[in-house]
């Protein structure tokens, strides 16, 4: 960019977060905090039956371990999501990468299932086994990233609004052999949708490439 853009009001107010609810609270989250990547995970329980659910509160952690992290929150009646109760008994579960080809059935895995529906049958999604734990990835999914569990923090009371962050190391990719070029996977082709403010989705259609500036690029890596 070679010149900064201005609002034509730049005039803030204070929004003190101790006289908000929680929904609202909730609301600022999502809608200040655009795009965010969307993690679809996959887990199982200890009786076989998968489960899938998108989480987009959801983030690269660190290279050494190879790592990366989500939070899942509470449900409405203060208990634990299949998800989180899923990773806490097996350890293991995948991080499938979205792309507007399955973004109907990562939505409709959005659902409260009953715990006993295998989400991947319902939303009519390919399980496929994992190398290194019972967890099954996502088979339409460019990339999925196999993990186990590394660290799990409660944040905030055991109830509705509370979370728990889920940190995961990684164990092993799978990604389509088109995407797989050089060493490096690359997206590009593959339209990735992101969750925006509100009840919104969309995918990358801007890019600002600072690949030939020297601030940043890959000799800092």
């Amino acid at each position: 960019m070679d010149k900064l853009h201005t609002c034509q009001n730049t005039q803030k107010i204070e929004v003190p977060f101790r006289q908000l609810n929680k929904v609202d609270v909730y609301r600022i989250l999502c809608e200040g905090i655009i795009p965010r990547p969307i993690a679809f995970v996959s887990t199982v329980d200890c009786d076989g039956v998968k489960n899938l659910a998108p989480f987009s509160f959801f983030m690269p952690v660190a290279s050494d371990p190879p790592s990366l992290a989500f939070s899942v929150t509470r449900k409405r009646d203060d208990s634990k999501k299949d998800t989180l109760m899923n990773i806490e008994s097996t350890r293991h579960f995948v991080v499938n990468h979205v792309t507007d080809n399955i973004f109907d059935q990562v939505y409709q895995a959005s659902t409260e299932f009953a715990s006993d529906i295998d989400e991947f049958d319902k939303v009519g999604l390919t399980a496929m086994p994992c190398k290194h734990g019972p967890a099954s990835y996502v088979l339409e999914s460019p990339l999925s990233l196999e993990c186990e569990l590394y660290k799990s923090l409660p944040i905030g009371d055991a109830k509705h609004g509370g979370s728990t962050i889920i940190v995961g190391k990684l164990l092993c990719a799978y990604v389509f052999a088109s995407c797989y070029r050089d060493g490096k996977i690359v997206l590009e082709d593959e339209p990735t949708v992101s969750r925006l403010g509100s009840f919104n989705y969309g995918s990358a259609e801007v890019k600002l490439s600072t690949a030939d500036k020297d601030t940043w690029n890959l000799q800092h890596w």
